[in-house]
């Protein structure tokens, strides 16, 4: 059994986060401080999903000691590259994304921990967001991260992303009467 405590909040970010993927929206941004539920969350959307429509990768972490967001995705996804050239790294997302999309099938990359990206993978995010076909974005982008992620989507330099968010959400700390429901449950 699927066992998942919604406060008001809660079920209010999951919903955003549900209208996020079946609308088709560009990127959906879930913030909240350690520990808020943002991962089981989308933990819980994950579980809900029809995967013979949608094709999904999942980057648990993001750190840049690991390499750029490009090569990330390109793992997320289990794609074979040659090299790790950003520019051959793109082109075969771009390939795969183009594939999914003849096959009739959807693409999401949920980016968890996110707050540890830079600028460059922030960038990348918005290279990745111009890919289409038929005038439909062929990859769904759910990021998730701590409070200071919405400063980088914020950040002035950052405003051609920041247009591309299309549902946003940050997560408060439970209340007092939320934090006693949840106990209760």
């Amino acid at each position: 059994a699927d066992s998942v405590y919604f406060s008001p909040t809660h079920l209010a970010a999951f919903n955003m986060l549900e209208f996020g993927l079946h609308e088709q929206v560009g990127i959906t941004v879930i913030t909240g401080e350690v520990g808020s539920g943002k991962t089981t969350l989308v933990r819980h959307l994950l579980r809900r999903i029809d995967y013979d429509q949608l094709t999904l990768g999942l980057i648990s972490t993001t750190h840049r000691s690991f390499g750029s967001l490009l090569k990330w995705i390109v793992d997320a996804f289990r794609l074979d590259v040659p090299n790790d050239d950003a520019g051959m790294l793109l082109q075969t997302i771009q390939e795969f994304l183009l594939r999914e999309y003849a096959a009739g099938k959807r693409t999401v990359i949920v980016i968890d921990e996110a707050q540890n990206t830079d600028i460059a993978d922030l960038e990348t995010l918005r290279l990745l967001t111009n890919i289409n076909a038929d005038g439909q974005q062929l990859l769904q982008i759910i990021v998730v991260g701590q409070p200071g992620l919405r400063d980088k989507f914020h950040d002035p330099s950052m405003s051609q992303l920041a247009q591309r968010v299309s549902a946003e959400y940050n997560l408060q700390p439970l209340s007092t009467i939320e934090t006693m429901s949840y106990v209760n449950y």
